[in-house]
């Protein structure tokens, strides 16, 4: 961890020796977990309407932007969550947000009641999410009220400018589009917009149904595209269509494509990424990251290599969520 300027308060704290937190933040949690890589930017606060929130857990390789506010009772969020500059996140319930997912700028995030948001979500900016709708006067006959739980599930993304209403359920895959107001649970896989959003499903061209073989070949064209995109920094050496290595003079890894992995392997003393189509548990390296294309999982180690790919395929080529 750096040696900058922030306040840490807490009577039960681990922070990963390789976390960075800017100056001017301040984490105030009876419990707090940061994991490792984290970067937390300037000006950042974490706590809860009472000072101290009860628990702040994050995840492996997380980035919270400038001048984010998080005030909630409970905070988790899983690997590789991204919440951009001056985002508000804030209620009297725990917020979830699961492994890989994308806040972008000026969004709000509110838990009067339970926000649980799952995997691989993405979140477009200045987009806002709710729990709670109230101001008029209950005295006066306003009949305007809500606390209630909201859910995103996996794989749901809000393209932009997006309202979701408490008490919505966004199922998985759902898409919804920017500038809309969501205010009634939208299915799996559907595409809504507008004010109010409705189902615009049948306006657009349905996902394609890839065979584990096409995912198989697509990743090798993923990992071509990050081959170039490392060659600033790195040496990187095609061995063939199935291996690259990469050199430079503080490191070195390698990325290694087998259709099966069906017995132990040893990683000969050098940080490996294997892409596989199946994977039947086996042991496995130290060294060795190993991605399951089957599963859409990864066996993680949290080697340079292995989060250079994942930093790369998630923007919007492939999402892994770790075993």
């Amino acid at each position: 961890m750096n040696n900058q300027k922030f306040k840490i308060q807490s009577e039960d704290v681990k922070i990963s020796a390789t976390a960075v937190i800017e100056d001017g933040c301040e984490l105030l949690a009876h419990k707090i977990r940061i994991g490792d890589y984290v970067h937390i930017e300037k000006n950042c606060r974490i706590s809860s309407f009472k000072g101290m929130a009860d628990e702040i857990i994050i995840g492996d390789c997380c980035f919270v932007g400038h001048d984010t506010n998080i005030i909630v009772p409970s905070l988790h969020l899983g690997d590789y969550v991204t919440i951009h500059n001056h985002t508000l996140i804030y209620g009297f319930k725990s917020c979830v947000l699961g492994h890989n997912c994308w806040v972008g700028q000026n969004s709000i995030l509110n838990s009067n009641e339970e926000l649980k948001i799952r995997n691989n979500v993405g979140i477009g900016a200045y987009s806002q999410v709710w729990t709670h709708v109230y101001f008029g006067e209950l005295l006066e006959g306003c009949q305007i009220f809500k606390i209630a739980p909201t859910y995103i599930e996996d794989d749901v993304w809000l393209i932009g400018h997006c309202v979701i209403s408490p008490g919505v359920s966004i199922h998985k895959k759902a898409i919804v589009l920017a500038g809309s107001l969501v205010t009634k649970d939208v299915p799996a896989e559907a595409i809504f917009g507008g004010v109010s959003a409705t189902d615009l499903t049948d306006k657009f061209p349905r996902p394609k149904i890839l065979r584990l073989e096409d995912k198989y070949m697509m990743m090798k064209g993923f990992v071509q595209d990050f081959a170039k995109a490392q060659s600033e920094n790195y040496d990187v050496k095609k061995i063939n269509d199935s291996e690259y290595h990469f050199y430079s003079g503080e490191s070195e890894f390698k990325i290694v494509f087998c259709e099966s992995v069906t017995s132990d392997v040893d990683d000969g003393g050098l940080d490996t990424i294997i892409i596989t189509m199946h994977y039947d548990n086996t042991s496995l390296g130290k060294k060795i990251s190993l991605f399951d294309l089957e599963t859409k999982t990864y066996v993680k180690k949290k080697t340079l290599g292995e989060r250079l790919l994942v930093k790369f395929l998630n923007s919007y080529r492939a999402r892994f969520l770790p075993r």
